[in-house]
């Protein structure tokens, strides 16, 4: 991790900086000729400094100080550029996971050079700005650099430390106003503390500049060498430093609207004009970040035949119970608000990097209609068109929200609702988690309570993680996975798809239930040796496809949950985290039905550790020609209650009638469903051009042999 930042410290040690003005270079530069000008912002500047300046360009107090102070040294010198020493308290934020040692007692002090650069353009806008990023494009904030120079190999310390060292030494030290409150028991003595170093020894910089707030004012100390200057240069420079901290205050302060810059969206890698360019199109953006593996692809596939519906998810049902429908939609609004990835929108035409817009606010779009004097009959007539229209009315990606709502009354306590959303901002684990949501926060509403806080996880932490891991490793893991595989295990059925041009109504769906007691069966089974029960509906799939296709190596997708265990609270986490991926299966009747459910299962746990690559790039490693598909059945296992979920709720908002309906691009797509306490269902939803609805029932039935024979030890049972 370190080696990676050695490229940055030796740009920052090779830099060629103009020394610092001197009255007198002779000379001794030694702490007993010490001594330090004091000069201080009044009240109602530091406060604007701490509470309005930040709001202008996303900025904290550093970069703002800096900015003053290099603006003082490059009118003082003529220069363009000055290098300086950058102390820091080295207890950063989003460095070290989880541990936080914001509490913990101990030196964590970071020193490390920074190189500050004046702008071509020389305003208050071009400066801030050009400061904040050099500081934000800091490696770890500068933590690395002392190792590197204290604990690297002699040839780095050598190139990062033996070149030109900083003159000027900076230390924001903080509010100590927030530590010694006015009436505490303690506060700051007025008396001198007296010499702190042997005078003797030799100073470090040239200038040694430390601010803090005491008394809700920002005080700064010039120390400097009184055999090297002159009291009244320091004192001119100090002033002068004030003097264009205050100019900054007031233009931040007097800002017609706050501007970003690149480092704010650090995800997203943005060039600065890229990014004016985006803001001037949607200027109300909250967080710029690129998209998860599955997002491209069913944006990909949304885009290819825009007309289909494919991807558009509905969730419909009937509200029996007095529903408030101002404070249902209100709920709703709340959470929108409450979840980023509700808000997000996609940035994706001529870009090689498609990026996510988030933004800070938007309306929800609702219809309401009166239906109340259409007959019964009708009304389920009027329901049904009104599903098939909703269903086939594609989104455009680059407005958010993708999501629409319905809410049709029908009688005096009764309505259907219709909550319609793109899957590119939600997985089938999402849905329980909002239902829960949306409903605490309608019941809080309506009886006057305060509404829950919200998790503080947000999606964004989910990309973060993505764009950490390591996918070379990834990559070249799918290779060896794949090699050798070369062509699409066939579903065994004559017909071939006449177009990809296909609505959600060309396809159909076949569903079967195994028992209760059969599917208990299934699971001790599966707990007894230390499996899953998704593995061994894996098993089942692959010897079925072998025995239609006619190969003992098949392939067929996946879906893995994509939330990886060591992301703190990314079960509670809203977005789309699953993804598709292979699944090579080789059958083996002469090895035992243990060890080859075994070798299945621990191909699933190796999967775990390369499920975040995109099945584009998988497909790209693999030995599959060019154009054709990798595989054209997709196993599904799912077992989160999304039903019981929404059910638990019945009471309170009277919901009936139930359905959710979704359509992939795979011509084939089995979902195997099972909940605690009831029978595993599986349902094949498949399209309607292929001779699988006369085979589906056999299947069904081999299916459920292939299940029971595996559970008896039996590869082969047919």
């Amino acid at each position: 991790m370190l080696n990676s930042q050695i490229d940055y410290w030796q740009h920052i040690a090779g830099a060629k900086v103009i020394p610092l003005l001197v009255d007198n270079p002779s000379g001794s530069n030694i702490e007993a000729f010490a001594d330090e000008t004091i000069v201080f912002l009044n009240k109602t500047q530091t406060d604007a400094l701490l509470r309005i300046v930040p709001a202008a360009y996303h900025t904290q107090i550093n970069d703002i100080l800096l900015t003053a102070l290099l603006q003082t040294f490059c009118d003082w010198a003529h220069v363009d550029s000055i290098l300086i020493n950058l102390e820091g308290h080295g207890r950063e934020d989003n460095l070290f996971g989880n541990i936080d040692v914001s509490r913990t007692v101990g030196w964590f002090t970071s020193s490390f050079p920074a190189l500050l650069i004046q702008p071509h353009s020389v305003t208050p806008r071009s400066l801030i700005k050009s400061v904040k990023e050099k500081l934000r494009n800091i490696p770890d904030k500068g933590l690395g650099y002392g190792l590197l120079r204290y604990l690297g190999q002699t040839e780095i310390v050598e190139q990062i430390v033996m070149s030109s060292q900083p003159q000027i030494n900076f230390n924001y030290l903080g509010q100590f106003d927030q530590t010694l409150v006015e009436n505490s028991l303690f506060f700051l003595a007025k008396e001198s503390i007296g010499s702190e170093r042997d005078g003797k020894g030799t100073r470090c910089y040239e200038l040694d500049i430390n601010a803090c707030i005491i008394g809700n004012c920002l005080r700064v100390g010039w120390t400097y060498g009184t055999a090297r200057y002159h009291k009244k240069t320091i004192e001119k420079l100090a002033l002068a430093y004030i003097s264009n901290l205050q100019g900054l205050i007031h233009h931040c302060a007097t800002l017609e609207k706050e501007e970003f810059t690149s480092s704010d969206f650090p995800l997203a890698r943005l060039k600065q004009a890229d990014l004016d360019n985006i803001l001037r199109k949607q200027p109300d953006i909250e967080d710029i970040y690129p998209l998860a593996p599955l997002q491209q692809g069913l944006i990909f596939h949304s885009l290819y035949a825009p007309e289909t519906g494919m991807y558009c998810n509905q969730f419909s049902c009937t509200l029996t119970n007095g529903l408030n429908v101002e404070i249902f939609i209100q709920a709703w609004r709340h959470l929108v608000a409450r979840h980023p990835a509700l808000r997000t929108a996609f940035l994706i035409e001529k870009r090689e990097l498609p990026l996510q817009l988030v933004f800070s606010k938007i309306e929800i779009p609702v219809e309401y209609l009166d239906w109340r004097k259409l007959s019964a009959d009708d009304q389920v007539s009027h329901w049904q068109n009104y599903l098939i229209l909703d269903r086939n009315k594609a989104f455009s990606f680059d407005q958010a929200p993708l999501m629409r709502f319905a809410l049709i009354q029908c009688a005096q306590n009764r309505y259907y609702f219709l909550w319609t959303h793109h899957h590119v901002l939600l997985d089938g684990w999402c849905t329980p988690l909002i239902f829960k949501e949306v409903f605490n926060i309608y019941e809080a509403l309506l009886n006057g309570h305060d509404i829950a806080p919200a998790s503080n996880r947000l999606y964004r932490d989910y990309i973060a993680w993505l764009l950490k891991q390591d996918r070379y490793s990834a990559e070249n893991y799918w290779k060896r996975t794949l090699s050798g595989f070369s062509t699409c295990t066939s579903l065994g059925v004559a017909d071939h798809i006449i177009s990809n041009t296909v609505s959600q109504d060309d396809f159909s769906t076949y569903s079967f239930a195994i028992t209760t007691s059969h599917t208990s069966h299934l699971t001790d089974y599966t707990k007894y040796h230390q499996l899953t029960l998704n593995t061994l509906i894996q098993g089942a799939w692959a010897l079925l496809l072998s025995h239609y296709s006619g190969d003992q190596d098949v392939v067929f997708g996946i879906t893995v949950s994509g939330r990886p265990a060591d992301l703190a609270g990314v079960d509670q986490m809203i977005g789309l985290f699953i993804n598709t991926v292979p699944l090579r299966v080789k059958i083996q009747p002469e090895v035992s039905t243990i060890s080859w459910l075994r070798t299945l299962f621990q191909k699933n746990q190796d999967i775990r550790q390369y499920e975040y690559v995109p099945l584009v790039d998988i497909q790209k490693r693999s030995d599959i020609p060019r154009g054709q598909p990798l595989f054209e059945s997709l196993l599904v296992f799912e077992n989160y209650p999304v039903d019981w979920a929404i059910e638990s709720y019945a009471e309170t908002i009277g919901i009936q009638d139930i359905t959710f309906k979704e359509q992939t691009n795979y011509p084939l797509v089995v979902t195997a469903m099972c909940l605690p306490g009831e029978g595993l269902t599986l349902c094949f939803n498949y399209k309607i051009i292929y001779s699988l609805n006369r085979r589906l029932s056999v299947w069904g039935g081999h299916f459920q042999r292939l299940l029971e024979g595996l559970s008896l030890h039996r590869i082969n049972a047919w």
